[in-house]
């Protein structure tokens, strides 16, 4: 009787065990999420026409953000009503992955934005 026992109580240790060891994974890897050197991040897309580039703003959620102003070194480079927004090559040649700053529509808070690794 006392070996069903202690058989039982051996899974119930390796289970309890299995799932902290769960909880602290899901733990860490929401924290990773939730880290970022920069608020929002952008990907860039060189265009067709060989002049602009398309770029699309994320949070570091990866949600596409709209609706926001893109600034480098105090200057608005573009603006954008939608999900994209387009830069012109001679404004601002995004292939160096300068940081960026950005603010939104209805928003006064400016807002750090580097490229999306």
């Amino acid at each position: 009787m006392q070996k069903i026992n202690k058989k039982v109580f051996i899974i119930l240790i390796a289970i309890v065990l299995i799932l902290i060891f769960f909880l602290i994974f899901m733990l860490l890897n929401n924290k990773d999420k939730s880290k970022g050197k920069y608020d929002f991040y952008y990907t860039y897309v060189n265009d067709d026409n060989l002049i602009t580039q398309t770029v699309t703003v994320y949070d570091k959620f990866d949600k596409v953000q709209s609706n926001y102003f893109i600034f480098y070194k105090d200057e608005i480079v573009t603006l954008t009503k939608g999900e994209k927004a387009v830069l012109t090559i001679n404004t601002l040649d995004l292939k160096d992955k300068p940081e960026m700053v950005i603010i939104f529509e209805n928003d006064d808070k400016k807002y750090s934005l580097g490229p999306k690794e």
